[in-house]
């Protein structure tokens, strides 16, 4: 029974036990572990510091251990011999017991137990102090150490930063100079201490390496230089750095103050541009460069004036301003005096400038200059060339909108300028002459030509003038409907008929003398014949635009008529022979009588063409038509039906064909041509007349 109840009670303490871990805060690990010791330099004992932030709370009586690595050398290889606790702090508090460690390869540590009534939380900064005391010694060798920790709560080994050991080196290095305006020559002290293990004599060196703006002479005399108030033994210039041998005797402890003193006559002169600037200390001993404080180089007293021009460059060509430049001067000075600016303008007197400046046109020099109470800049100048005028062009010929038939053109006109021009017309340059006159010739295209002429200065300014010119070479066609050559009118009034192409811009004269031209381009004048028998008629179709024209020349006859109160034709029944007004004629076939229908049938042609009617045979209906004047006749072969000016009339006989001529009824056809007709029995004779109006 009391087994099994000593059972349960340690069931319940491990439970409570696990229970207990499992509410535990979680371990981070140790972070942000550091270090650092002084003095850096190989071979010494260090006064260390280290801190990191513990992962782990950490109870009072715990341990931390710091391992090192094997190039530091710790004082023993055995627990507890060698350390008191008051060469260590922990959160600055004295640990209770001694720290122990070792010393062996690869295995140098100490540990060291935290104040039993300190505890550490979790997330807290610890700082372990390790005092020169301890006897823990730098490595011989420079280089970049790490440490590493660990704790009664966190075993595992955390690296710290690596911390440079290194050579002793100077210490507090300082700069002064005796000016310190800008390309000046300055008198130079520098002061440092040496380092540990910087102790100087005879045949040592220190070197002062300046910035690289400072500007050193050649050769530096000893005598311009003083160390610890002793000329150095030797000094030399090896580009930015001074190099000075240690005098003879003097002997310059480690850990010492050195004062190195250089008069202004050595030649040492401040950069040209100000800013702060330094220089870098070491010596033959401590051979690493440890630079100075920064000396304020700052520009010397002065004026000056920034002018400010706009536009800010030339606009123009050949260096001229097309723009008129404005011109604001702007004092600048460091004195904090109050600052005017002067000016004038080729020779004109100096003023004071207050406002903008307007540069004019022409060729000028701008001085200036700005003074304050106690500087003055040297003058200044600025060269302006200014054009702001275009040249005048002036167009002569042609004008614009021309339109010629002429095919060659010239461009007339004249230009002016102030200054030398170049004058362009469609491409090719142009010289004007000495009033500027100029003319170029242009051979035109059909249709619309463009000129383009441009006049540009020295400057190059423009004018420009376009002028479009349109070539029409228009030739109209003629053609002469009526009269034709050498036809014979009897009536003076004869009509002159044609048509020409194109319509538009087209004149048409008759002998000189305008005719209407109708829309569709016909045209009809009715010309009063002068002369009697030859006349020459002169029709002349002219392109308004081109002037090119179209002609023809007719001669025509005027034969007038004698005008006759009648006309008689005398025929005999059987005989040939017909008389027309008296004059004998010669018939084809002789009238006869035809024995059927006792009519007296006569040619048709004949009496008609006597009467002046015009006579068509159609063959197809073989028809016969006649006109004379106004009066119109159909006969038909073989009908006794005629048609006389439209109206039907009855023949006594109908027409016939005899020997291939067309015989019709004496009666008939001269009453329906107007006529009387006289028959003579006696004689078988028959007068026809015919009476003329008018």
């Amino acid at each position: 029974m009391l087994r099994f109840k000593e059972k349960i009670i340690a069931v319940l303490i491990i439970t409570m036990l696990f229970l207990s871990l499992a509410i535990l805060p979680k371990a981070l690990g140790i972070t942000n572990a550091t270090y650092e010791v002084s003095p850096d330099v190989i071979g010494f004992y260090g006064n260390f510091t280290i801190r990191f932030t513990a992962g782990s709370a950490i109870p009072g009586g715990g341990w931390i251990k710091i391992s090192f690595p094997n190039s530091f050398e710790l004082p023993c290889n055995c627990g507890g011999v060698g350390w008191n606790k008051t060469d260590f702090l922990v959160n600055g508090v004295m640990p209770t017991y001694n720290p122990d460690g070792n010393n062996g390869t690869n295995l140098k540590y100490v540990n060291i137990t935290t104040p039993t009534n300190m505890n550490i939380s979790q997330g807290s900064v610890v700082v372990i102090q390790i005092k020169e005391t301890a006897r823990i010694k730098n490595p011989s060798d420079p280089g970049t150490y790490a440490l590493k920790i660990s704790t009664s709560s966190e075993y595992s080994d955390y690296t710290t930063n690596l911390y440079e050991i290194s050579y002793s080196s100077v210490q507090n290095v300082s700069l002064a100079i005796l000016k310190n305006t800008i390309a000046s020559a300055t008198g130079v002290v520098v002061g440092f201490n040496t380092g540990l293990l910087g102790d100087l004599s005879e045949d040592d060196y220190i070197n002062l390496k300046f910035d690289n703006n400072f500007t050193l002479p050649n050769y530096i005399s000893p005598d311009r230089i003083k160390i610890n108030g002793y000329k150095p033994f030797d000094s030399r210039i090896q580009g930015k750095v001074l190099k000075m041998t240690t005098p003879k005797g003097l002997k310059i402890a480690s850990s010492s103050q050195v004062v190195v003193e250089i008069d202004e006559k050595a030649n040492i002169v401040n950069p040209v541009t100000p800013g702060a600037y330094g220089i870098t200390v070491s010596t033959s001993k401590e051979p690493k460069d440890i630079p100075s404080n920064t000396v304020e180089i700052k520009d010397r007293p002065f004026v000056k004036t920034d002018i400010l021009i706009t536009p800010d460059l030339p606009d123009g060509a050949n260096g001229y301003y097309k723009t008129q430049p404005i011109v604001i001067l702007l004092p600048q000075t460091n004195t904090g005096e109050a600052v005017q600016t002067f000016y004038h303008f080729d020779s004109d007197p100096e003023t004071l400038f207050t406002v903008p400046l307007y540069v004019h046109e022409g060729v000028h020099t701008l001085y200036y200059y700005s003074r304050s109470s106690s500087a003055t800049e040297e003058q200044k100048s600025a060269d302006f060339n200014v054009d702001i005028s275009p040249p005048q062009l002036n167009m002569k010929s042609p004008a614009n909108n021309t339109i010629t038939g002429e095919q060659f053109c010239t461009v007339q006109g004249a230009v002016s300028d102030n200054s030398k021009l170049t004058l362009i017309v469609n491409g090719s340059g142009v010289e004007p002459d000495v009033n500027g006159n100029f003319s170029y010739s242009i051979t035109l295209s059909e249709g619309d030509n463009v000129i383009d002429v441009k006049a540009v200065d020295i400057a190059g300014n423009t004018s420009e003038s376009r002028i479009i010119l349109t070539l029409n070479t228009t030739t109209p066609t003629l053609m002469v409907s009526s009269p034709s050559n050498w036809q014979v009118f009897n009536d003076s009034n004869i009509p002159v008929n044609g048509i020409i192409t194109p319509v538009t811009d087209v004149t048409v004269t008759v002998n000189g003398l305008n005719v209407v031209v109708n829309s569709d381009g016909s045209f009809e004048y009715a010309l009063q014949l002068q002369n009697e028998g030859i006349n020459a008629i002169n029709i002349v179709a002219k392109h308004n635009i081109s002037g090119r024209e179209a002609s023809k020349s007719i001669i025509v006859v005027y034969k007038p008529v004698i005008l006759k109160k009648q006309i008689t034709i005398v025929l005999k029944v059987g005989s040939k022979e017909a008389f027309v007004d008296s004059e004998k004629k010669l018939l084809d076939v002789a009238p006869y009588i035809d024995p059927v229908s006792n009519r007296t049938l006569v040619p048709l042609r004949f009496i008609s063409e006597a009467f002046g009617a015009t006579v068509d045979w159609v063959p197809l209906q073989r028809t016969v038509r006649i006109n004379l004047n106004s009066k119109q006749i159909v006969l038909q072969i073989g009908n006794e039906q005629a048609l006389v000016d439209g109206a039907f009339q009855k023949l006594d006989q109908p027409p016939v064909i005899k020997d291939g001529r067309t015989m019709v009824p004496i009666r008939f056809i001269s009453e329906a041509l107007g006529a009387t007709v006289d028959w003579n029995n006696l004689t078988n004779t028959i007068t026809i007349t015919l009476p003329i109006s008018g």
